[in-house]
């Protein structure tokens, strides 16, 4: 062995020694260790390993220096750390077995040590503890690298960063917990490394109202900094987060040093401003816990089958189980709970999410620790059970329901899953009434598109679709629904009101277009054989509505609006307190009678002492409904011509007495064009909703209007027509839209 070797291999043994992980090892082993590392020699800016690739080792600088940088959204670089001789570089990429996601590089002449994962996993087995330490070590830095990785930190430098970067600014924030609450001083600012964080305020001392969403990178609390005003919000963690704060000094340095800082602040202003403007509070899912009803898992083939939904809706997940990180992490790690476990769980979640868009955490039957991170973590809970369990709460979901958990604020769901033969759902209304859910869904084991609509709601793109009432015009309807159908438009959320309301209710029991059609001309059949047999003294109005009440009662029998297959709403207007009643839950047959009660026509739907009657008197194209329901494109079907009942100059004496009873009652008579007083009713209750017609088709992302103004608002025969030229004009406006 020559001098120079000697030299070599007793640095390797100093250098090695000095590191953190190593310390305590015998002096044999890391000589073993510093005959079996390679020495790699960079020169100036040569790359140890470029951003993306797949490389299974760990680096120890032995000499010179090296630096690491990202590209960042600009295609800038930027600078995430700096390493001396004795530094590691690389451990995240062993210890969770994800691609490189920075490049680093040789500053001057370097050399490194390189550690095989062979020669890693030998170590591990025989000393646990440089695991560990290794662990510990990559929590920290991949929190630093997301701190530095910040938009708000583009272009700062290594050095600032480091000051930024120190234990004391770090806060841990539970979810549900409260950072700081509108009207304090304001003395800080935070920016998000991990979690997310909701905005909330207060406005005319009204109830708070969330404004705005604050993931990974983004940050909050620097307008009062900016003002010296107080917090104009209060913020709150809605799940896990880590942050780290910068104090009024350190913003202020920040900004003098740093302008292009101010960018990125104004930036993330603009865009809470427009959110607010346009009313989009929700945020976008990242992160969804499943919790399973039932004690022996999820329904066979559910999250392989939800998976690939997200991915036909552009949303690509991956499943995680406690099972993958006894595997990734080693065993034990998934229900050890000190805290050096805990950074080493949050950080492969961290890393995950930084790959997929959506991640899906499948908690375990018991209430582990495991569960409960999960819990914690998500932005979303879904609470899954097949259709025929017991609907009763098991341990996890009853911690969960009553607040265990600190899951307060994280919006939760219901998925029933049901048998591929299943007609209809049932009992939904026992499974709700056992749990406070934000929503439910139905899905058929079998069916795709069921799995396919269930993942547009998680990624925020459901379709959602509006049916205007209009008498027999309602029955255009259909025909624009077999257009959205024929261009391939999916509907995930139907509402309605008077006749489009029924029609609405047909499409979400899952009838499909022939059957629709055939239903549509079976009620004109009816409609107009017993409508004149229910003629009855104009107390309350002119028709007592038993034989419409009776048709609505054979068609729809018990079924409940909760045991619809997609989400349904219908309104009425209510007499009794001026205000518009939504209906999505209970009878569903009654509820459509309710919003199809014009008033003076049929006599009004008495619920809770009050008295419903048509939607259309208030609002005839619930639009602004299905955005609160919809956080997707909403496409409005509107079959009430904005003018209607025109009439020939005539004196006002054939308008009305005894002449225009002559007309209409004589057989030989030629027919009258003046309208009847079904018609002028029926037209007199719309007369609210038209006045708004303009803002609700600037509210709708589609606005259709079939040409329907030829047919008389009771010209049950005219169907087929209908239903024909509303399919020929809605295509002809979906498929321009769609270009």
């Amino acid at each position: 062995m020559s001098i120079h070797d000697y030299t070599l291999e007793s640095r390797k043994v100093e250098v090695l020694g000095s590191f953190n992980a190593f310390r305590g090892l015998p002096e044999s082993q890391l000589e073993t260790l510093a005959r079996e590392t390679e020495c790699l020699s960079l020169n100036a800016d040569d790359r140890l390993f470029e951003e993306g690739d797949v490389d299974d080792a760990l680096y120890i600088v032995l000499s010179g220096t090296l630096q690491m940088f990202a590209i960042g959204s600009g295609g800038r670089k930027q600078a995430l750390a700096s390493f001396a001789p004795g530094d590691c570089i690389g451990e995240t990429v062993v210890l969770f077995h994800r691609p490189r996601q920075a490049t680093v590089y040789a500053v001057v002449q370097s050399h490194v040590l390189k550690f095989s994962l062979p020669l890693l996993s030998r170590l591990f087995e025989h000393y646990a503890s440089v695991r560990e330490e290794l662990r510990s070590l990559a929590s920290h830095r991949l929190l630093s690298f997301h701190l530095a990785s910040s938009p708000l930190m583009e272009g700062v430098d290594i050095e600032r960063l480091r000051m930024l970067d120190g234990e004391a600014n770090w806060l841990r924030l539970a979810g549900g917990a409260t950072l700081f609450e509108q009207g304090e001083p304001s003395d800080s600012m935070y920016v998000v490394v991990c979690g997310r964080l909701a905005l909330s305020a207060s406005r005319s001392g009204g109830p708070p109202e969330v404004i705005a969403h604050v993931g990974r990178g983004g940050f909050v609390g620097e307008m009062g900094l900016l003002t010296g005003e107080p917090r104009s919000a209060t913020v709150r963690a809605t799940r896990d987060t880590q942050l780290v704060r910068l104090s009024a000094e350190d913003f202020e340095s920040l900004v003098v040093q740093q302008p292009q800082c101010m960018r990125q602040i104004a930036k993330r202003l603009a865009t809470i401003v427009s959110e607010k403007d346009a009313g989009r509070k929700k945020a976008r899912v990242a992160t969804i816990a499943l919790v399973s009803v039932a004690s022996n898992g999820f329904p066979a083939g559910f999250v392989e089958t939800l998976l690939d939904g997200l991915s036909d809706a552009a949303l690509p997940a991956f499943a995680l189980s406690s099972r993958r990180i006894e595997i990734e992490l080693g065993p034990g790690a998934a229900s050890s709970s000190d805290e050096a476990a805990h950074h080493g769980l949050m950080n492969w979640l961290a890393e995950y999410e930084s790959e997929f868009p959506c991640v899906l955490l499948q908690c375990d039957p018991e209430l582990s620790f495991w569960t409960s991170l999960c819990l914690r973590h998500a932005d979303l809970i879904l609470i899954v059970g097949p259709s025929d369990a017991d609907s009763r709460p098991g341990p996890v979901e009853a911690a969960l329901l009553e607040g265990q958990m600190g899951t307060s604020a994280t919006r939760k769901e219901l998925v029933l899953v049901h048998s591929d033969a299943a007609r209809l759902p049932s009992g939904t209304s026992v499974w709700l009434g056992r749990r406070k859910v934000h929503a439910h869904h139905h899905v058929r084991r079998g069916r795709k598109s069921d799995y396919q609509r269930l993942a547009r709601f998680l990624a925020n793109k459901p379709v959602g679709v509006v049916l205007s009432g209009g008498g027999a015009r309602g029955l255009a309807h259909i025909g624009a629904l077999k257009a959205l159908e024929d261009c391939g438009l999916p509907v995930d959320v139907i509402g309605g009101t008077s006749m489009g309301a029924a029609v609405a209710a047909q499409w979400a029991k899952g009838v499909d277009i022939p059957a629709l059609i055939d239903i549509g001309a079976d009620f004109g059949r009816n409609f107009r054989r017993r409508f004149f047999r229910d003629m009855t003294f104009p107390a309350v109005s002119l028709n007592s509505a038993h034989r419409f009440s009776s048709y609505l009662k054979d068609s729809f029998g018990d079924i409940r609006i909760e045991d619809l297959w997609i989400p349904y709403f219908c309104n009425s207007s209510n007499l009794s307190t001026a205000a518009i009643t939504i209906h999505d839950e209970g009878s569903l047959w009654t509820s459509i009678r309710a919003s199809a009660s014009i008033p003076g026509i049929w006599p009004p739907v008495v619920r809770d002492g009050q008295m419903l009657v048509d939607g259309g008197v208030m609002d005839n194209l619930p639009v602004s409904v299905m955005r609160t329901r919809c956080a997707g494109p909403v496409i409005a079907i509107d079959v009430s011509p904005t003018i209607d009942l025109t009439v020939p100059s005539a004196p006002q004496s054939e308008l009305s007495g005894w002449p225009m009873l002559w007309k209409r009652l004589n057989p030989f008579a030629a027919k009258t064009q003046q309208p009847h007083i079904f018609s002028i009713l029926s037209r007199t209750s719309q007369l609210g909703s038209i006045g708004s017609a303009e803002a609700t088709k600037k509210a709708a992302d589609l606005y259709l209007q079939p040409p329907t103004s030829h047919v008389d608002f009771f010209d049950w025969k005219a169907a087929q027509r209908l239903i024909d030229l509303s399919y020929t004009h809605c295509r002809e406006k979906i498929e321009q839209w769609q270009r």
